[in-house]
């Protein structure tokens, strides 16, 4: 499903650990992947250079030495069988990641995240926050810790699709589906967000425990209803009635408890304008997750 893959590269140890993952996914899927480097432009400061009003652009010899740079990139992918491009521009760099996702007709964006743990890993502004705030082809975020893969198996054994049956979320499933291979297992999560004490319950003369547990069942059937019957072999549904904390905690803690080596989520189809994306479920999972996170918006369709 992933023909073509956008890999944006900054030449640290993140990016090349994300490079890793879009040649297996195209060597997985017959794709091929276009390796992108933007040079950022750089304005002088008006009081010390008022005659310089335009962009300075990056020096012909920091040029060259991208080109080397994604050239050693590019032979990677060419030795495995893999067909790769080299892209070099100049601008903005989430300006110019965006564009070029667009005119390539992306099927997939594949980013590195910061070399930090926990909730420092993502910054408000990073390169690859802002890409997952606007894109609107899928982006699969790698951090550093993910683990090491090869080209010879897919890339990912054990997938966590959460789903909320929003149609961002019903996009992720899809996807996550697609991607399910071989003896792989995809397991399907539900969260559902119930904080009613038990003590008003008794005071309001109803069963609390009764209530919760027919949310979950009601949660069960509706996952039942979505995952078609061929797929049901390596398939597990599990919904979860929480009584704290918040629903990206238990995607977090589910991810770990059962070594899951990709978590699939939706992302709400907001303007690029709309930046209520940052601190959403979403990306507290990015910013958190030891393994990689692929969101997906409800606009997915080519």
């Amino acid at each position: 499903m992933f023909q073509k893959i956008l890999c944006p590269v900054d030449f640290s140890e993140s990016s090349d650990r994300a490079l890793d993952y879009a040649l297996a996914l195209a060597k997985r899927h017959g794709g091929q992947v276009s390796v992108m480097h933007v040079l950022p432009t750089v304005l002088a400061d008006p009081e010390l250079y008022p005659y310089l009003t335009e962009p300075v652009l990056a020096s012909g010899e920091a040029r060259d030495r991208a080109h080397r740079q994604l050239g050693d990139f590019v032979h990677r992918a060419l030795a495995d069988g893999i067909g790769a491009e080299v892209i070099l521009e100049d601008g903005d760099v989430v300006e110019e990641v965006l564009k070029k996702a667009k005119t390539l007709d992306a099927d997939l964006v594949v980013m590195g995240t910061h070399g930090r743990r926990g909730f420092r890993r993502l910054l408000l502004g990073s390169v690859t926050e802002r890409v997952l705030r606007q894109s609107e082809a899928p982006v699969l975020s790698i951090s550093p810790s993910a683990p090491t893969i090869g080209t010879e198996r897919g890339p990912f054994q054990k997938i966590l699709c959460a789903v909320d049956f929003s149609p961002a979320s019903l996009a992720g499933l899809s996807v996550g589906l697609a991607l399910r291979e071989g003896n792989a297992e995809l397991l399907v999560l539900h969260v559902v967000e119930f904080y009613l004490p038990p003590a008003l319950g008794e005071a309001v003369a109803f069963d609390v425990t009764e209530l919760r547990g027919r949310h979950r069942l009601q949660g069960q059937a509706k996952l039942e209803e979505l995952v078609p019957e061929e797929a049901r072999a390596h398939t597990r549904l599990e919904t979860v009635v929480l009584e704290s904390g918040s629903p990206y905690h238990e995607i977090l803690k589910t991810a770990e408890r059962e070594e899951c080596d990709l978590i699939v989520m939706g992302v709400a189809g907001r303007s690029s304008a709309d930046l209520v994306f940052f601190g959403s479920t979403a990306n507290h999972v990015v910013r958190a997750a030891a393994c990689p996170v692929l969101t997906v918006r409800s606009r997915i369709s080519k």
